[in-house]
């Protein structure tokens, strides 16, 4: 978690996204790590990195 707190301290929070290398990676790991990462951030810091990043960068509608 340590580089991911670096990222996010050096970078900001609005500048990180988080994602799954598929096929390469199998999607239970990274269920599993971003669960992980629940214990160093917030639900909102991580909804911005799964996901709130992308939609504001993508200009995507839902």
């Amino acid at each position: 978690m340590a580089p991911l707190k670096c990222a996010v301290e050096v970078m900001g929070i609005d500048r990180v996204m988080l994602s799954v290398d598929f096929p390469f990676c199998e999607l239970e790991s990274g269920q599993q790590w971003v669960e992980s990462a629940r214990t160093s951030f917030s639900e909102e810091q991580i909804e911005m990195m799964t996901s709130g990043n992308a939609t504001r960068l993508l200009r995507l509608e839902f």
